[in-house]
């Protein structure tokens, strides 16, 4: 396996069926991603930007089909708090944030879910949800598979694209 892979946009993981589960772990990678205050829509009561300090990793994930695709963290360990966050575009998280959830619950799940198109392409970050005055880094278990139904924030909506 490539050093390199999954360090930056140059050479992500890639992904390209579902559903996908990998056990991976930041100990060991480069600090390449952040995003700033207030940039990310999440559910949390707070905003802030997160991964200034903290090791990452980048998967580029393609559609295989159109529809909804759920996006899973859990902490590989308990301890580790990973941020997973979305974006279209690798080179401008700020630019192009989806949505973040952090996982700060030991053995609790977090998720988000995106309808993408056939062929549209995303960038799944899993870094350290650290406060700029520490680095985070541990194991994770990163999940993306096909969701079936629509998403809570769809209500009252037709499922689909909007």
């Amino acid at each position: 396996m490539d050093p390199d892979q999954g360090e930056h946009c140059g050479k992500p993981y890639e992904i390209d069926a579902v559903p996908f589960t990998v056990e991976n772990a930041t100990d060991l990678a480069d600090n390449y991603f952040e995003y700033g205050d207030e940039v990310c829509p999440t559910d949390s009561w707070q905003n802030n930007g997160q991964g200034s300090e903290s090791p990452d990793h980048v998967y580029r994930f393609k559609a295989p089909e159109p529809g909804n695709y759920r996006f899973e963290i859990l902490s590989g360990d308990g301890f580790f708090t990973p941020a997973m966050y979305l974006a279209t575009s690798c080179q401008d998280i700020d630019g192009s944030c989806l949505g973040v959830v952090e996982n700060s619950s030991s053995w609790t799940s977090k998720e988000l879910t995106h309808y993408m198109g056939w062929g549209d392409e995303l960038f799944v970050v899993v870094d350290g949800a650290d406060s700029a005055f520490w680095e985070e880094f541990g194991p994770y278990v990163l999940t993306i598979d096909a969701f079936e139904g629509c998403p809570e924030n769809c209500a009252g909506k037709e499922c689909g694209s909007d």
